[in-house]
């Protein structure tokens, strides 16, 4: 069995750039008969999933590593926490579905035994950088209260969710 890679393997071995809101990125697919792409993003402590969203949908793909933590508000102003990792029988799944326009941020979990988390995401449609909305988490709480205790729990650092 080969040894854990670590992070700066996985940043060297795809390529992986800092993005303004995604941690590391590197474009994997562009799709020019149906616009939409897949790109990989790495997520560490240090450079998690800023808070913001896109008109599109997306769905993660966990690949590699500690799960993220993602918190999910819809547009509707429905808040959610999931995590998207490999430990199916802890209640992590591979796979989240973002739908367009709600707004979404992601950790790595604590203690995990890697530091950093692998991801994917597919989107349908091209995103233009002026369609991404960034926001503060006070600002958020503050536009969609029925979430505005999640909201708080998942920006307190001391907070594992």
């Amino acid at each position: 069995m080969a040894a854990q890679p670590t992070a700066q393997q996985v940043i060297d071995w795809l390529g992986l750039e800092p993005h303004r809101t995604c941690g590391l990125v590197a474009q994997s697919f562009v799709s020019e008969a149906i616009p939409g792409g897949a790109l990989y993003f790495l997520a560490s402590p240090e450079r998690g999933i800023q808070l913001h969203r896109i008109p599109q949908d997306q769905v993660y793909h966990h690949y590699l590593g500690d799960p993220l933590e993602v918190l999910l508000v819809s547009p509707e102003g429905e808040g959610s926490w999931h995590r998207v990792g490999s430990d199916l029988a802890a209640g992590e799944r591979p796979q989240l579905t973002i739908a367009g326009g709600s707004f979404h941020a992601g950790r790595v979990a604590a203690a995990g035994g890697f530091g950093f988390a692998l991801l994917g995401t597919t989107v349908w449609g091209r995103v233009e950088p002026g369609q991404v909305e960034r926001m503060a988490f006070p600002a958020l709480a503050e536009a969609f209260p029925a979430a505005q205790e999640l909201i708080r729990r998942f920006s307190s650092p001391a907070d594992p969710g």
